[in-house]
């Protein structure tokens, strides 16, 4: 049991790793600077608002990952 455990905590972290390396080169340039445009880098608010969409979208998903792994082991089951 504590394997099965270490390897999930090991795929998360690779997972999480993983995530923040696709997101960071989509999101930035290869200088590091943001590939947003100029009325988006003024405009703090429209930032924030964009940057909450992003979570917001990122959460769901993986909401709907865990639900549709919590029903795969409900019909597997002991």
């Amino acid at each position: 049991m504590r394997l099965e455990k270490l390897w999930w905590g090991l795929c998360g972290v690779a997972t999480t790793m993983a995530a923040r390396k696709i997101a960071s080169a989509a999101l930035h340039d290869e200088d590091g600077e943001p590939k947003l445009s100029k009325t988006t880098r003024r405009n703090s608010s429209l930032g924030l608002m964009f940057a909450l969409a992003t979570a917001s979208g990122v959460l769901l998903a993986f909401g709907d990952l865990l639900q549709e792994h919590r029903k795969q082991i409900v019909d597997v089951g002991p």
